[in-house]
Parts: structure tokens; sequence; C-alpha cells
């Protein structure tokens, strides 16, 4: 009766990275086109000036996946078996320095430490980054 009568579809969310408000986009937009004005004047040299960070968690085991493990078999074939793996035995968070041409450093942080913008600034300052 929905999907016929109501003309109704289930349908999910839009994934986006961010819900904006207003002036937010604005600022985005803004900041995008004297990103782009710089570079159309300076170049590659401009780029050269940027650097990107991002951290991320890196599992010591990644065990494959179920659909990683499938194969083909004949009908009459046993299936395949397979140990249960968990997910990882640990990890470690490790926060990478990029540029426009690659790689400048992976830093691994240390147990228990809280990167925060702080952190940030000792690690860039500490490697001559800032």
């Amino acid at each position: 009766m929905i999907t016929e009568t109501l003309a109704m579809s289930r349908v999910s969310a839009r994934w986006v990275p961010r819900l904006l408000m207003a002036d937010q986009e604005e600022n985005r937009v803004k900041a995008s086109r004297q990103f782009l004005q710089s570079y159309q004047r300076e170049g590659d040299t401009f780029l050269d000036r940027i650097i990107t960070t991002d951290e991320s968690w890196f599992y010591y085991l990644d065990p494959e996946t179920k659909s990683q493990s499938s194969v083909w078999k004949h009908t009459s074939s046993p299936p395949p078996k397979k140990a249960r793996v968990t997910k990882s035995v640990g990890k470690h968070m490790f926060i990478l320095f990029m540029d426009w041409k690659g790689m400048l450093l992976t830093h691994a942080v240390p147990k228990e430490e809280t990167v925060n913008a702080d952190y940030y600034c000792k690690v860039s300052n500490f490697f001559n980054f800032i």
C-alpha cells in the first residue's frame, strides 16, 4: 500500500562530509576562491608552501574480510573453512604530514598522548614545518 497507493519509496540519507551553517559555507567558498587566485598568480610555488596533515589508526593485524576470502567452488566440493580471528591485537595512531608532492613525515603518537592543537604545534615545530 505504501509503495503503490502512496507512491513512496524507502531511501537512505546521502552522506556529506559536514553539515555546515550558511555562514560556514560562505567562508569555505571564500577561502577556496582565495586559494585558486593565489595558485593562478603563483603557480606551483604557491603549492610548495602548503603542508597538510591527518591522523590515522593503524592496526597490527587487519584480517581478511569475508568477501576477500571467498573462492569459487564446485557444488560437490565442501565449503572452505577458516578460523575466526579477532579484528586486531592492537593499534597505534600516526600523524601524517604531506605536501603536494607526497609524504613528508609519518609520526608515531606515543600511547596515552592526546592529539590536539597543542600537540600538532609541538610536533610540527620539532620537525621545523612551521
